[in-house]
């Protein structure tokens, strides 16, 4: 249709000009017309050219993001926090960026799935705060029996904790929630 739309003018234009050309005047509104036709038409092609070039920028920013979330994947996070709904969350979060997430509700639940195939896991996330067992006494436990594996504990609230003392117990970074996304 728009290649129609380019062509006809192209041709009336083409038509009046041998008009022009042999001494057969044509009337000049109806040139004007023509090129009016020719100059909306050349428009058109201006800004589908200009969308084109917008749709391809945007694809190529998706597509860095998809190569970001597929670099990710099959990376498996092992979460654990005694909040349910915290905890539903930041799965889904996670799930959505392409990482496979097991979670545990309680240290010492999470401690015995770890124990059982430690090597399972990419990266822990852990809740500092917790009953039974602190995501800090978790953290130790785990990095016993895979001391490469890199820990992230999280609190709402921390009394003595330090990013410096969370990293000379070997956790790897000590985050205050709520967590901003960079």
């Amino acid at each position: 249709m728009l290649a129609g739309q380019l062509i006809r003018p192209i041709s009336e234009l083409d038509r009046e000009a041998r008009h022009i050309k042999n001494n057969e005047y044509s009337s000049l509104p109806r040139i004007k017309t023509v090129f009016n036709q020719i100059q909306r038409t050349a428009d058109t092609f201006y800004d589908m050219k200009n969308s084109v070039v917008d749709y391809k920028k945007e694809l190529e920013k998706t597509e860095k993001i998809h190569r970001a979330i597929t670099d990710t994947a099959n990376e498996a996070i092992f979460m654990v926090d005694d909040q349910k709904e915290v905890i539903r969350i930041e799965r889904l979060i996670l799930e959505v960026l392409g990482y496979r997430v097991t979670t545990r509700l309680s240290g010492k639940e999470a401690l015995e799935t770890f124990v059982a195939s430690p090597s399972t896991y990419d990266m822990v996330i852990t809740d500092m705060n917790m009953p039974q067992m602190s995501g800090e006494t978790l953290a130790g436990e785990l990095l016993v029996f895979q001391p490469d594996i890199p820990v992230i504990l999280l609190t709402g609230y921390s009394e003595g904790m330090t990013r410096d003392n969370a990293r000379d117990l070997g956790i790897k970074d000590f985050l205050m929630k709520p967590v901003n996304a960079v």
